[in-house]
């Protein structure tokens, strides 16, 4: 990947799953306002960490642009809160076990996690 950037090839390496906490990301680069991405406490954990950006998704989708005051990130949690990411694996847990029930008994199921923020998260 380093290569695809130093050819010109490409211009960022996974803004994927960052730009779903942080929708404006990629601009905010752009303009030179930030250098990186805010720490994601999952990012060595593959699973935690595409249900933590699906569920972001998710919040981002459920504010219009309007409530959010020209703040994409409005709505959506903010997981180097190290409570908030707490929260968030442990309602995820309980999330998944449920959807192994839902399976064992032939229900269809919802995988993406469409998790509400909690008061103070």
């Amino acid at each position: 990947m380093i290569n695809a950037i130093k050819d010109n090839v490409t211009d960022g390496i996974g803004m994927a799953r960052p730009s779903a906490a942080e929708p404006d990301l990629p601009n905010k680069i752009l303009m030179k306002k930030i250098q990186k991405a805010v720490l994601n406490p999952f990012e060595n954990d593959r699973h935690l960490s595409l249900m933590a950006a699906q569920s972001q998704l998710w919040q981002g989708g459920e504010i219009s642009y309007e409530e959010t005051k020209n703040d994409l990130c409005f709505g959506i949690m903010n997981l180097s809160d190290p409570i908030v990411a707490e929260t968030y694996t442990n309602d995820l847990l309980k999330f998944e076990t449920d959807l192994v029930e839902l399976a064992a008994t032939g229900s269809p199921i919802i995988d993406v996690f469409e998790y509400k923020i909690k008061a103070g998260a």
